[in-house]
């Protein structure tokens, strides 16, 4: 009899049902009814694919999913809810999650249902997973091969350096990560790599 699975399921590694994908496709414009899928990539190949209808004609809006999980077809219907936005202007969509009423941006995929995260348990993404000795590696040579992603976030089109004369906060941490990656010698890394 084999050995049953100790390692936990990542929030990070499953599919997962996302308000600003759903809205950058179209399917929850104001006033319409609109049916197509949604693909998942995992570096350019298609790891999955679902069915979507959304109804956001009538005060109870929703999302129909058709997919197929191991081999069996399923069918989810998921509401959305508008609230008032905080600044006073518009409303904010959300996915009410069928299982336990809570509003939220996200759903996963894990056995079979789209799901809020605090429907499911033994569950964690992948940072909380990491060992003792990676996270001391991350916090001190890791940011050393984080230098091309820093620069790219620090020259992104539309980034805002600079607001009444003064860095910006995001401006001002990138340049900070900048300064302690470029503080990391080639030796540092070459004698954490040999231990």
């Amino acid at each position: 009899m084999p050995k049953p699975r100790t390692f936990p399921t990542l929030y990070d590694q499953v599919l997962q049902l996302d308000i600003i994908r759903l809205k950058s496709l179209g399917y929850l414009l104001p006033n319409e009814i609109k049916n197509g899928s949604l693909t998942w990539k995992n570096h350019g190949v298609p790891v999955g694919s679902i069915g979507v209808y959304s109804n956001t004609i009538s005060n109870q809006q929703y999302l129909i999913l058709d997919y197929r999980y191991q081999g069996t077809q399923l069918r989810s219907m998921i509401n959305i809810e508008l609230v008032p936005s905080n600044l006073g202007v518009g409303m904010v969509q959300y996915l009410i999650c069928p299982h336990t009423g809570k509003r939220c941006r996200k759903l996963y995929l894990i056995d079979g249902r789209f799901l809020h995260r605090d429907a499911f348990s033994g569950c964690y993404y992948s940072c909380q997973v990491r060992s003792k000795k990676h996270r001391y590696w991350d916090n001190t040579i890791g940011l050393y091969f984080e230098t091309d992603e820093i620069l790219e976030q620090m020259f992104k089109k539309h980034i805002k350096k600079v607001y009444a004369g003064r860095p910006t906060k995001k401006y001002q941490r990138l340049i900070t990560k900048l300064n302690r990656a470029e503080s990391i010698s080639f030796q540092d890394v070459s004698s954490f790599i040999s231990i």
